[in-house]
């Protein structure tokens, strides 16, 4: 019976990580409308409700909850969701971004900097961790920092370059000289 529950776990783990998938490879081609955006959302939370016992999983199941929430635009429920995955696991990066990027979409935006700020801690190199936590603290006005952090992400890597021209969190510092001393980081 122990090794059911296992296996019908992991189907359903499966069967949610598909449904996310789904949504994600589909957006980001097509932009799937709401409606199935929000029931595919749904369709994941199903799967993973029906899960008993997650015990070693529950951090995972926290934490595709947490991103079908997001994905459906529930960012109260999924910062909820992914803060619970983080207490499990403090130190996955994945469940870190995501957390910091439901914050912002709550204005909770010096919760979103100190999630990033952890996230730094579990990972030092990570060039997304830099350059989210630049976006934050240019929301703050964090100049200084903020370019600091675009710095370093650009030197990690310069594929980042592609995305601050559209990046509107930089609007509040995109004219100052620190703002265009990060960009001119030779790499």
């Amino acid at each position: 019976m122990l090794n059911q529950d296992r296996i019908r776990r992991k189907q359903l783990i499966r069967e949610a990580e598909g449904y996310l998938d789904l949504m994600s490879v589909f957006d980001d081609r097509w932009h799937l409308d709401p409606v199935h955006i929000e029931t595919l959302a749904n369709r994941v939370i199903e799967c993973l409700d029906q899960i008993e016992r997650p015990q070693s999983f529950e951090a995972h199941v926290l934490f595709l909850k947490g991103q079908a929430h997001r994905a459906a635009g529930r960012f109260d429920e999924a910062a909820k969701n992914l803060d619970a995955s983080k207490s499990l696991e403090p130190e996955n990066l994945h469940t870190l971004l995501a957390l910091a990027w439901c914050y912002k979409r709550l204005d909770r935006i010096e919760k979103s900097i100190d999630v990033m700020r952890e996230a730094l801690l579990v990972e030092n190199e990570s060039a997304i961790a830099h350059y989210n936590l630049a976006c934050y603290l240019a929301l703050e006005l964090a100049t200084k920092e903020s370019c600091h952090h675009l710095a370093i992400a650009l030197e990690i890597d310069p594929k980042y370059r592609e995305l601050v021209a559209s990046e509107n969190d930089f609007d509040t510092i995109r004219n100052t000289p620190e703002f265009h001393a990060a960009l001119s980081i030779n790499v």
